[in-house]
């Protein structure tokens, strides 16, 4: 709502207050110096004649400052205010919103931080026991080949074999690297050669 009195009081202060009613009358209240009870009178005076505009007048007369009073001004005045301390109010708790919101978001990022942490260590782990385990099973892998390379080695020493199994050994041997593959020559009754 309009202030009267903080209007008429403020810098420059007026001498006279010129207010003019709805029929067109204009009255003219002399601002004296006085206490709060001369002022509240002016104030009251002013709000109770239905004045629809206020004019703060210097001694010689001059306008210092000038304010409608009507009904559409006064409200859209009060509605200004109301308007703007509901969007004050809006403002803040957006804002509460926001920051409780920003709280949420670090928190979930530091959970988020440390479960990745968590989860990279342990697979760190996993790789490491997997490499392990892969060592083992080519070692163990390369240990078969190299023995069933030497089963077939002692097997042809033992007795004829085809050359199919000649093949084979020399594959398996050449496999573990331990011999050069090689077809080993026949004679032509399916004999191997010394």
């Amino acid at each position: 709502m309009f202030d009267v009195r903080a209007f008429i009081g403020r810098a420059p202060r007026p001498k006279r207050v010129r207010y003019r009613m709805p029929d067109g009358e204009e009255r003219i209240l002399e601002v004296r110096k006085g206490g709060k009870r001369l002022w509240d009178e002016m104030v009251s005076t002013i709000k109770t004649s239905g004045a629809v505009t206020l004019e703060c007048l210097s001694e010689d007369g001059t306008l210092i400052r000038g304010k409608s009073l009507d009904e559409e001004d006064s409200e859209s005045f009060e509605a200004a205010g109301d308007a703007t301390k509901d969007l004050s109010k809006a403002m803040r708790e957006q804002a509460a919103m926001l920051d409780a919101y920003g709280r949420r978001m670090n928190e979930a990022f530091q959970r988020g931080a440390e479960a990745a942490s968590s989860s990279q260590d342990k697979l760190v782990e996993l790789v490491q026991v997997l490499t392990q385990h892969l060592t083992i099973a080519i070692t163990n892998l390369h240990n078969i080949s190299t023995n069933y390379a030497q089963v077939l080695a002692q097997a042809s020493e033992g007795g004829e074999q085809g050359q199919g199994t000649q093949a084979l050994m020399g594959l398996v041997a050449a496999m573990t690297g331990k011999l050069p593959m090689t077809t080993p020559s026949t004679e032509s009754n399916g004999k191997r050669k010394p």
